[in-house]
């Protein structure tokens, strides 16, 4: 067993061990998705990565485009899993820039009336935070 995570070799499909968990980043510069086996080696040709970029305006927001990260996520996930029994995914972990919901309508476009709102993206927001945190109840 590696020291750590990070430092696991990746290993053909037929040594990885049951269940599989297919891993997934999605970033503020790039979204990635990754296929692990159950003693968190990557899995050899099921790696993708895709980049994006936010839109930063002058008040320090930033923004990205939700029907276009659908779709990027989405096909990085069929990159990924492509050719791996359907079944043999026994689970998904994802970690994401912020903490969002993106409603999806029926066909897969973004259902979403609220405004742009402020992100805590690669820069800006760091303003929003008090007012975040304001709203927390902190049980005291």
């Amino acid at each position: 067993m590696p020291e750590s995570l990070t430092q696991a070799e990746p290993i053909a499909l037929s040594q990885a061990v049951s269940p599989l968990v297919l891993a997934m980043d999605i970033g503020s510069t790039s979204s990635r998705a990754a296929v692990h086996d159950a003693l968190a080696r990557p899995v050899v040709g099921h790696q993708t990565e895709a980049k994006h970029r936010f839109h930063e305006a002058s008040d320090g927001t930033s923004e990205i485009d939700a029907d276009a990260m659908v779709a990027e996520i989405s096909g990085l996930i069929g990159e990924t899993v492509q050719g791996l029994p359907a079944s043999s995914i026994a689970a998904v972990a994802m970690d994401t820039f912020a903490s969002s919901l993106v409603c999806v309508d029926d066909h897969g476009g973004v259902d979403d009336p609220r405004p742009p709102q402020p992100s805590v993206g690669p820069r800006g927001g760091a303003d929003d935070i008090g007012g975040v945190s304001a709203g927390v109840d902190r049980g005291t």
